[in-house]
C-alpha cells in the first residue's frame, strides 16, 4: 500500500535553457531527449521535453523477411503561471506513442520465440529447419507470425498512445 508520486520540473521564470542528448548503439538503438525552458513574460514559463527511443535488428522474422523494429516517442508540456503572489496555476500535458511492428521476442505470449534449443529429430527442429532456422544459443530468429501483419505499417501492428493532462492550482 503506497502511492508514487512523479513531480516534473517545474519551469523557471526569467531563464532561458536548453538541453539535450542523443545515444546510439547497435541494433538500431538510439536514445535520445531535448528539454527546453522558455519564459512567457514576468510571471509565466513553459518547460517542454520531447524523447525518442528505438530498438531493431535483434530478432529476424524468417517468415516475413523482416527484422524487428521499436519506437516510444514522447512530449511533456508544463505551462507555470503565477499571476499574483498568492496563486499559481500549472497547466500540463503529456503524449507518448509506443510503437512495433510485431517482429519482436514480446511476441512470446502470442506463441512466437527465438528457440535456443530444440531435441534432434523433433518436430519442432523439423519445423524450423523447413523456416531456416538452426535452434542455438546465438539464434535470433523467429519462425512464426508473431504481431506481425503483412501489409501493416510499422507501429499499427502492436503499440499504443498514452496521453494525459492536468491542472494544479494553488492559492
Amino acid at each position: 500500500g503506497g502511492v508514487i508520486n512523479v513531480v516534473t520540473k517545474a519551469p523557471v521564470l526569467d531563464d532561458y535553457q536548453a538541453l539535450g542528448h542523443v545515444d546510439f548503439g547497435d541494433h538500431d538503438y538510439v536514445h535520445s531527449y531535448a528539454v527546453g525552458n522558455i519564459p512567457l513574460g514576468d510571471d509565466a514559463a513553459l518547460r517542454v521535453s520531447f524523447h525518442h527511443d528505438s530498438t531493431g535488428h535483434i530478432v529476424y522474422n524468417t517468415l516475413y523477411h523482416e527484422w524487428d523494429q521499436n519506437a516510444d516517442d514522447g512530449v511533456r508540456a508544463r505551462l507555470l503561471w503565477e499571476p499574483t503572489s498568492d496563486l499559481t496555476i500549472n497547466l500540463e500535458g503529456d503524449y507518448q506513442k509506443l510503437s512495433s511492428n510485431g517482429v519482436n521476442g514480446v511476441a512470446d505470449f502470442a506463441g512466437v520465440q527465438v528457440y535456443t534449443f530444440a531435441p534432434a529429430d523433433s518436430e519442432l527442429a523439423a519445423t524450423l529447419a523447413a523456416c531456416g532456422i538452426k535452434p542455438g544459443p546465438n539464434n535470433n530468429r523467429v519462425c512464426g507470425n508473431s504481431l506481425k501483419q503483412p501489409g501493416v505499417n510499422l507501429g499499427d501492428t502492436y503499440g499504443r498512445v498514452n496521453e494525459g493532462a492536468s491542472v494544479t492550482i494553488d492559492y
